[in-house]
């Protein structure tokens, strides 16, 4: 009774929004179009350069509010219940759990996300359901938490979301249109007062339809597995964006690809990953800030609400810690690809996460100092350069006149530069690359392990840390190592 009753007052709210708008723009058309015709009426005259305005306003405004087809593009793969069987087995039993229908198609995403929506038709009618579930959340997710999560996302159909959705989409595109035809007009101020208030009153309603959907995951699969998937969906956004942006990317920059699925495994068992996640996950779920423009309500208040809940009887499985997926690098190179296209992706040559040291930054390294060869001078390794005021001249140096950067920029291109000298000078005397998913980059020698971006970052900081590491230089048998190329290199200062 409860959700009939909430259903209700949504559709009534977004069919009031959307006619609102309708009239509200529809009003402002034909006073724009009665102004000419009120001048020839009652002034026996037509100014056209008035005239024009007038019209040319209307038809724009008219021209917005003409609702366009709904072109779906695919966001991913489509899955199959051949290709994802307990996948489909999970959403078939959420689907008669909540006496839904489940969606018709359900594609596979390159992000921590996932969605439902109703897509074709007009206006929603006459279309069909969609899904989407995030990769990283099936190889991350325990059976419990990944089915909270489709059950979340089952809760937007119970509600009437997902049917009602349609309505305030298209009224949005329509609002938007409006006020692209009307910028820099004596017309946007009162579009824009209206856009403002139609968005904080849908998305006001949008942050209550989390509510309610949380408390569909929690009735269909618990409140506690919903509120461990919200907690890990807090680290698994940041983590996988870093992953693929600072771990992926270079590798693929350099015509490698390495096993993507294991590579974010590895990053997310990192103790130093691990670390840095914990803590943005505490405050992203003990944050109480909302935007009035924000679509969904702090994490701390969805997790006191389903905490409030009381606990539902949900059978466990002998697949509780399982993740529902299946051939998670194939699927992860099949969204690659996607991003990609298919000529790029037949270039990738094939890499273990191990051999990147070498086959990847130590190439990067050595490019860099070879180009910037004439940039390091005399300067060797055990008599770097310390404090923020002499990395800020070296990146104006490496800038030249292009320089148009920040002080905190100059800085960063020349700590990046610095990194990669050490770094290259090191390999030049023996030493070998290791990094992993999530680890620095360290130089190593035997039991001897040297992080080049930590040691520049110290001196940066640090003008005392030069005393220290010269001490390590000397005990490391590395003072006086040129950090310019050996082929270019000029005498050592003595």
């Amino acid at each position: 009774m409860a959700v009939s009753r909430s259903l209700a007052f949504r559709a009534l709210l977004a069919i009031v929004l959307m006619a609102g708008y309708y009239a509200f723009a529809l009003a402002i058309s034909a006073a724009l179009l009665w102004v000419p015709y009120a001048e020839y009426e009652y002034l026996s005259r037509v100014d056209f350069r008035i005239a024009a305005v007038c019209w040319g306003a209307a038809l724009t405004i008219l021209w917005a509010l003409v609702p366009r087809p709904d072109h779906f593009e695919p966001p991913g793969p489509q899955l199959t219940p051949e290709s994802d069987p307990q996948l489909f087995a999970m959403i078939e039993d959420v689907a008669a759990a909540t006496s839904q229908q489940r969606p018709s198609e359900v594609y596979l995403l390159n992000e921590v996300n996932a969605w439902v929506s109703q897509r074709g038709g007009f206006m929603g009618f006459g279309s069909r359901r969609v899904m989407g579930v995030g990769l990283p959340l099936m190889t991350n997710m325990t059976t419990p938490e990944l089915r909270a999560v489709i059950a979340h996302e089952f809760g937007h159909y119970c509600s009437g979301d997902v049917g009602i959705g349609p309505l305030i989409y298209k009224t949005r595109a329509a609002i938007a249109r409006t006020l692209v035809g009307v910028d820099q007009t004596f017309l946007q101020s009162v579009f824009n007062w209206y856009a403002r208030v139609f968005m904080r009153l849908t998305m006001a309603v949008s942050r209550q339809q989390e509510f309610v959907a949380d408390e569909t995951a929690a009735r269909v699969a618990g409140a506690a597995p919903m509120v461990s998937a919200l907690r890990k969906v807090a680290m698994l956004g940041p983590a996988y964006v870093t992953y693929l942006q600072h771990e992926v990317l270079p590798v693929l920059r350099s015509g490698f690809i390495p096993p993507l699925a294991e590579g974010f495994e590895r990053f997310m068992a990192s103790p130093e990953t691990d670390q840095a996640l914990q803590r943005m996950a505490e405050e992203y779920t003990t944050g109480t800030n909302t935007g009035e423009f924000d679509t969904h309500p702090p994490m701390s208040e969805r997790v006191a609400a389903l905490e409030l809940l009381p606990p539902a009887s949900i059978p466990k499985t002998t697949d509780d810690i399982a993740p529902v997926v299946g051939d998670s690098e194939r699927k992860g190179r099949e969204l690659l690809e996607r991003g990609v296209g298919s000529d790029s992706m037949r270039q990738f040559r094939d890499i273990q996460w191990k051999d990147l040291g070498t086959a990847v930054y130590a190439e990067i390294w050595k490019r860099m100092t070879a180009a910037h060869a004439d940039w390091f001078g005399t300067t060797t390794i055990d008599q770097l350069p310390s404090g923020k005021r002499a990395y800020e001249d070296l990146g104006r140096m490496l800038r030249g006149k292009m320089d148009i950067s920040s002080s905190e920029e100059r800085i960063g291109s020349a700590v990046y530069m610095m990194t990669a000298g050490i770094g290259a000078a090191l390999m030049r005397a023996g030493w070998r690359v290791e990094t992993s998913p999530g680890r620095p980059l360290e130089l190593t020698n035997g039991s001897a392990r040297v992080n080049p971006r930590d040691v520049i970052s110290r001196l940066v900081e640090d003008v005392n840390a030069f005393k220290e590491w010269k001490e390590t230089c000397d005990a490391l048998g590395i003072t006086g190592l040129q950090l310019r190329p050996s082929e270019d290199a000029a005498p050592a200062a003595t």
